[in-house]
């Protein structure tokens, strides 16, 4: 195996760990803020905000599986473009001296033979569709990472607000 290859595969080993990783705090902290929940009489503020960051941290759950969900299926997309480019390298290799094929049997259904540059050509275009799905795949994973990050963060900081309130202004 090579060293790109190997750093690819820890790449996105490290990159899946993340993602549930951030999947399991952003839920561990809802479960405990839904379980600690308190109503403040006389401070519809402080109820109002504690909603409020329920509401954040359950946009910031409902982000982080899509962009898992996105990650798995971009992950695949990608193997897939890799299969179609070490086909186009295998047919561009057997095409040249000393090999020099003209045409390649395809054995699925239906069983035709092509000519060796329709099929890079097909072989080509799919690996280039896989890439630019790819490529709005990482757009929408950025985009629900983004929102999954400012949710939660927002999320964090209004619970810590209700629950602190009194430590904070007042000093016990």
């Amino acid at each position: 195996m090579s060293l790109v290859t190997e750093e690819t595969r820890v790449a996105i080993e490290t990159e899946r760990k993340y993602e549930f990783y951030i999947v399991g705090a952003i839920f561990t902290i809802l479960g405990l803020a839904v379980h600690t929940v308190e109503v403040y009489s006389g401070e519809p503020w402080r109820n109002g905000t504690t909603l409020l960051a329920f509401a954040f941290l359950t946009v910031a759950a409902i982000c982080a599986i899509f962009s898992l969900k996105r990650l798995m299926q971009r992950h695949w997309v990608i193997a897939n473009m890799q299969g179609w480019l070490a086909n186009v390298q295998t047919l561009r290799f057997v095409q040249a001296p000393p090999h020099n094929l003209t045409h390649v049997d395809y054995e699925g259904p239906p069983r035709r033979r092509v000519p060796i540059a329709e099929a890079i050509a097909e072989a080509d275009e799919n690996r280039q569709r896989e890439a630019a799905t790819s490529l709005r795949q990482r757009h929408q994973l950025d985009w629900f990472r983004g929102v999954r990050d400012w949710a939660f963060l927002a999320g964090l900081l209004l619970l810590l607000l209700t629950k602190l309130w009194l430590v904070l202004c007042l000093g016990g």
